[in-house]
């Protein structure tokens, strides 16, 4: 849609324009990565006008990557370092860094990210508090769906820091069009957040899909003109807000007995009126707030759990979202895109080669209609963008399951790519779509491939199933296991 684009571009310019000037497009613009990140610059940025991309693999030199020639890094040694900004457009971002910088060149100033991402929120700018009803009714006379998250009691009397819109995905264009809000930065800062993928495979929403439509449905408005949410969803959302958007920034104890932090704490004292409306008895620690989102089925995939660990640096999460204890780390899922199965003959070459990597096929489960509905409701946090011109493959529509014989632990290097995949065998999936992209499908890259990253995520994708089906694929593994179980590592645990 073109509010991504729109978005992104916002982002992207101001941040060039505050590192290089308003100019900064009139360089030379090159691409450090010819794959499914090149590719999603390029669409995320048509404006931009590319003079070619650049990718480490020496074979590739001379071939055409969306129409822009591919070059090898040296390259990049003839051009004037003054006229030149590369994008790194590569999961191998720091590798690429550094050889860039052995080049002379210098990050913000020559060096950018290109992963440019619309990550669950865009600001925009109440010039003057006195339109805030104004902003409201205009987008209500439109039909847009929105409500102000939290800290709305007092609007539109007292100036808040910042207002926290969440607003239907759809009516997202008409924030740009909106008389009484503004793009550039002054007043009042809107943060705005929406509840459907835009359109990047890695973006991240604020809240899951159903998660927001329940904030959304429960919506009511205020005196001062807004729509908030109500009583029962606001404790929810307050407190998923906390767990997963702050953690120990909320400076809430970790467990309930540790020093209670810095008082007053805004957000201990509103949770704790919100549970006394609601007749709710809360423990209000991280640990409290983690089973009481549990119980009220708050909590989203572990998937999508531990990328707000890692957006937050945080210890505490990273700590609830780990791997299992014990687990032997054996099984590893697959998600097949809709791209792949209805191409047999390409998914039986991409199975062929998991295999010769060492992994032993143990099923290939193909989803049911309900099967598939939960799995893209759940996997990946529901982020499954299916738009043609995306290049990605579209929903889960089966699991393939693969036993490793000899499971090793990551290196440091799998560890900085993937923090939670405890399998580095995982590694052969990207290589894997590179190759297919370049031998079968014309140089376009699909991402027809989705893999758990360790037997956490690997078995909570299986509860996607009927409960039956679940059930028997449990017993295949092990069979499996025990089949031969020299074969496999020997800790004791259960699956699951």
């Amino acid at each position: 849609m073109s509010a991504i684009r729109r978005i992104l571009w916002q982002r992207l310019d101001a941040d060039m324009t505050a590192a290089l000037g308003a100019d900064w497009a009139q360089r030379k613009l090159v691409l450090y990565g010819a794959g499914g990140l090149g590719l999603s610059f390029l669409q995320s940025f048509p404006q931009l006008s590319i003079a070619y991309a650049v990718d480490s693999d020496p074979s590739r030199r001379g071939e055409r990557f969306h129409g822009l020639p591919v070059e090898t890094p040296d390259a990049l040694k003839h051009e004037d370092p003054d006229r030149l900004i590369v994008f790194i457009t590569s999961s191998w971002h720091q590798e690429i860094r550094r050889t860039l910088e052995s080049m002379g060149l210098v990050l913000n100033r020559q060096i950018f990210y290109g992963s440019q991402q619309a990550h669950g929120r865009i600001f925009f700018h109440l010039p003057d508090l006195a339109d805030f009803e104004k902003a409201i009714g205009w987008l209500d006379a439109r039909g847009a769906e929105s409500v102000v998250l939290r800290w709305f009691e007092t609007l539109p009397f007292e100036r808040p820091a910042d207002i926290d819109l969440l607003v239907r995905t759809e009516h997202l264009e008409l924030l740009f069009e909106n008389p009484h809000l503004s793009s550039t930065p002054g007043g009042i800062p809107v943060e705005v957040y929406w509840d459907r993928p835009l359109g990047q495979e890695d973006e991240l929403l604020y809240y899951p899909s159903w998660l927001a439509d329940e904030i959304l449905a429960s919506r009511r408005k205020l005196p001062s003109g807004a729509w908030a949410p109500g009583d029962a969803a606001h404790l929810r959302s307050l407190a998923y807000h906390v767990v997963f958007h702050k953690a120990e920034r909320s400076q809430l104890p970790a467990r309930a007995g540790d020093e209670p932090g810095p008082l007053p704490n805004k957000y201990r004292e509103k949770l704790r009126a919100l549970a006394a409306k609601e007749g709710i008895e809360l423990d209000l620690s991280l640990d409290g707030l983690w089973r009481f989102l549990g119980r009220e089925g708050w909590l989203p995939p572990v998937d999508l759990a531990r990328r707000h660990a890692l957006a937050l640096k945080s210890p505490w999460l990273t700590a609830r979202v780990g791997p299992i204890p014990g687990a032997r780390e054996d099984v590893l899922l697959f998600v097949l895109r809709r791209w792949l199965v209805d191409r047999p003959e390409i998914e039986a070459r991409v199975l062929a080669e998991l295999e010769e990597v060492g992994l032993e096929r143990l099923e290939i489960v193909r989803l049911s209609p309900s099967e598939a509905a939960r799995s893209h409701a759940r996997i990946r946090g529901g982020n499954w963008i299916e738009n043609r011109e995306s290049r990605v493959g579209g929903g889960p529509a089966a699991f393939a399951i693969f036993l490793d014989p000899r499971p090793e632990p990551p290196g440091e290097r799998d560890r900085l790519l993937r923090p939670f995949c405890t399998n580095p065998k995982l590694a052969a999936k990207t290589e894997l779509k590179q190759r297919i992209a370049r031998t079968c499908n014309g140089g376009e890259v699909v991402n027809f491939l989705h893999a758990a990253d360790d037997e956490r995520e690997a078995f909570e994708c299986l509860d996607c199933l009927a409960p039956a089906r679940r059930a028997a694929v449990a017993r295949s593994i092990e069979r499996a296991r025990r089949v031969a179980p020299a074969r496999f590592a020997a800790v004791p645990g259960p699956i699951g």
